[in-house]
């Protein structure tokens, strides 16, 4: 039976079920007239998307003007009796008649795309329950933030509006897209930086980067250099923002200043700090140059005029975080220039602030989003009444917007051991974590998620806007988040949240669903950065080093990791074989679901985990089987081989369910794994070929990585 309440992400504020459905037409033929008496893109948007669901959950293409049954789509303030606010709407589903009725626009699409959700089917019956929803949202901003980073850049047009549909129909009213950014030297020992807008400024400015991968699909390794984002090459930032607009999405384009900035000084370094021997640093500006100043006005100028103010799109955000990692760099200034002698970094970062915000409010923006940390790093805390005031008396206050961000779920490092002091004295948004190593394998944020999103709630804050990157096997974080920012209540109740997303992503099998997907977040649980799977098993060349104390063993991946656990069995041993079980039993059981997408998806993350983890047993027990003569090298080889095997099946699925662009760097480091495993075999084909005794030593495998190994790292 189909149950109302358990099919709604997001909840809403008031519902009131009859526990009665309403027959609206047959599988393949409508029963009902249909009327949309709003006008303009959003609410033409709204019947568009109607149909369109009507089309995928029925063969209703079309209505009965005939029929006496009335499915009616309108704007009407009035109407709403809670919320009296944007984006606020009303369902009442009667025997004669539902009504989808909008305090705005954006309001009617969401009572159309909450509508959908309560359509369902028995047999060639198409039926809609008797119903009433008065709903509105709890936050004004329900955002994401897509990072400029692997996986986005490769991310078509196409890609970029199905990431819009899809976010637009959880009721997120935002997205707001990093276009520049930059981190530490990674694969292929590059600087990584991201630019994902052309500027007619200044045409020298790109950032092409490399794909290589294994396509187990077509047998064959992908080499693509100097590849350039498609978004750069194509220029359709400000298309995305027209597209977003007929979703009730505002596109905002994240361009990052101070922070994470490696391009814009090695490029230009009449803008770069100075170091202490006089030469120009290429991670950081010196903010008392007025070169400086030229470039960014000039460039913030070219985002503003060309994507922005065409669209009617009044929000920026501008960076400024981890400008400075280091405790020392807070008691001088960043720059070793004569006009930098004597400065103090806070000064420097809040003088640059209140220079760039006067500038962008000059140029029509109303929202500036600017990085916590800078203001509130280590001992640092200038997020006070005095900084608050400084900002009234310059003008800026009522435009600047702080991001508060965290991604961790535990509670010793939340907001730098400080989290008492998190505030609402500016205007404020909260950042939590729903998905971003899109590289590596999936983890599970939720705890993260809940954390933060109550003390939005409580403190008062506009928004909740996640970190992110685009990608489905973030499905359910980004639909706890999705929950949590429309109606703050449900982040009190995550059980009622875990038993929706059951309903609605395995209709088939919810009762056991839940049970599987608590086995998934034991597996996919995420701590301080990253989780156990990621941070210890897997392969992360990333601008954070290698988690949990792992860095160094990047050079001798994985004979470092396998050392470690030798070294540690009693700590190892028993969580791998565990962590294996819980893998195996959560793939079996996407594989016996119903074929959809998203069971794909899951599924792909369940036979991640139980490849990645299976491989550091076999090898482990083989090791040591071997070497004490309990098995001969025939047996090493028929588990190395069965292993390989494992890994092309992996990569081969992989292709099949994620879109190509987060697929070229997700199996970059598949490839990697499979190469050491292919190079292993190969050894060990030889030498029994060759009539030697193999040697079989993990803890140090360069006795077999190939060229290739370390090429694709």
């Amino acid at each position: 039976m189909f149950d109302v309440k358990k099919n709604l992400i997001p909840f809403p504020q008031k519902i009131s079920d009859s526990k009665k459905d309403i027959l609206i037409g047959k599988m393949s033929k409508a029963d009902f007239d249909f009327q949309n008496n709003a006008v303009g893109d959003i609410a033409q948007e709204a019947e568009n998307v109607f149909w369109e669901k009507m089309t995928e959950k029925a063969a209703i293409n079309k209505f009965n003007s005939k029929s006496t049954y009335k499915i009616k789509l309108d704007i009407n303030p009035q109407e709403i009796e809670l919320g009296k606010k944007k984006d606020s709407y009303k369902i009442k589903i009667t025997s004669d008649e539902a009504a989808l009725t909008g305090y705005d626009e954006g309001g009617l699409y969401y009572a159309v795309v909450t509508f959908l959700s309560l359509v369902h089917t028995d047999g060639e019956d198409v039926l809609i329950p008797e119903i009433e929803i008065d709903d509105y949202p709890d936050f004004k901003t329900r955002s994401q933030f897509m990072e400029c980073r692997w996986g986005s850049d490769f991310m078509t047009l196409d890609d970029w509006k199905h990431a819009i549909d899809y976010f637009s129909k959880m009721k997120i009213n935002k997205l707001t897209i990093g276009v520049y950014g930059c981190w530490g030297k990674n694969y292929d020992d590059m600087t990584a930086e991201y630019l994902y807008i052309p500027f007619k400024s200044h045409p020298e400015l790109k950032t092409p980067r490399h794909i290589k991968y294994y396509s187990a699909k077509n047998k064959k390794w992908v080499i693509r250099e100097n590849v350039l984002p498609p978004m750069f090459e194509q220029d359709f930032f400000g298309e995305l923002v027209k597209y977003g607009k007929k979703k009730n999405v505002m596109i905002s384009p994240l361009f990052n200043s101070l922070g994470h900035n490696t391009l814009l000084p090695r490029l230009y370094p009449e803008t770069a700090a100075i170091d202490e021997n006089g030469n120009p640093k290429i991670a950081s500006f010196c903010t008392n140059n007025p070169a400086t100043y030229k470039l960014m006005f000039e460039l913030y100028d070219e985002i503003i005029d060309r994507y922005l103010t065409p669209n009617g799109v009044d929000e920026i955000a501008i960076g400024l975080d981890e400008v400075c990692l280091t405790p020392e760099i807070k008691l001088g200034a960043n720059c070793h220039c004569e006009k930098c002698q004597g400065k103090v970094f806070t000064e420097d970062l809040i003088v640059y602030t209140i220079k760039l915000c006067k500038y962008l409010i000059s140029k029509g923006m109303k929202s500036i989003y600017v990085y916590f940390d800078m203001f509130f790093l280590y001992d640092i805390n200038i997020l006070d009444e005095t900084l608050k005031q400084r900002f009234i008396d310059e003008g800026i206050y009522d435009y600047i917007v702080f991001d508060w961000w965290h991604y961790e779920s535990i509670d010793k490092n939340l907001f730098n051991k400080k989290p008492h002091l998190v505030n609402n004295i500016f205007r404020s948004i909260i950042k939590p974590c729903t998905g971003y190593y899109h590289w590596s394998i999936a983890a599970d944020r939720t705890d993260n998620i809940i954390k933060l999103s109550k003390m939005a709630h409580n403190l008062g804050m506009e928004g909740i806007e996640p970190y992110g990157a685009f990608d489905e096997c973030f499905d359910k974080q980004f639909k706890c988040s999705a929950d949590f920012s429309w109606n703050a209540e449900c982040a009190n109740d995550i059980d009622f949240f875990n038993e929706r997303y059951a309903e609605v992503t395995f209709p088939d099998n919810k009762d056991e669903a839940v049970a599987i997907l608590n086995i998934m977040r034991e597996l996919m649980c995420a701590d301080e950065c990253e989780h156990f799977c990621a941070s210890v098993l897997g392969f992360q060349l990333e601008y954070y080093g290698g988690h949990s104390g792992w860095g160094p063993a990047l050079k001798n991946f994985p004979g470092a990791q396998f050392e470690r656990m030798l070294n540690n069995e009693s700590d190892y041993f028993p969580y791998l074989h565990q962590l294996r079980e819980k893998a195996d039993t959560a793939y079996k059981w996407f594989e016996s679901c119903t074929p959809s997408h998203l069971v794909d998806v899951w599924k792909l993350i369940a036979m991640h985990h139980y490849v990645l983890i299976d491989t550091y047993c076999t090898f482990i027990d083989v090791y040591k089987k071997y070497n004490c003569n309990e098995i001969d090298e025939h047996m090493v080889l028929r588990e190395v081989s069965k292993l390989f095997a494992d890994w092309e099946r992996l990569i081969k699925f992989a292709e099949d369910v994620r879109i190509a662009a987060n697929t070229f760097i997700y199996i970059r480091n598949m490839s990697i794994f499979r190469e050491f495993i292919l190079n292993m075999k190969v050894y060990l084909e030889k030498e029994i070929k060759s009539g030697r005794k193999p040697v079989f030593e993990i803890k140090d495998m360069d006795y077999v990585k190939s060229e290739l190994y370390y090429y694709i790292r």
